[in-house]
């Protein structure tokens, strides 16, 4: 996300750049590894309608 780490330097205090960038980088990491799988799921749990639960 472009915007974010644009923006980040502005709004985060200089000795803590650092760190809050890694925490960042493994906030999307996390995001990028589980979306995939909350989207399979809603797509299966959207095909059949009629599917009795």
């Amino acid at each position: 996300m472009p915007a974010v780490g644009a923006i980040l330097p502005q709004i985060v205090p200089q000795d803590k750049l650092t760190k809050v960038n890694g925490i960042n980088g493994s906030i999307q990491a996390i995001i990028m590894f589980v979306s995939p799988m909350v989207s399979a799921a809603m797509i299966d749990e959207s095909e059949n309608p009629f599917k009795e639960k």
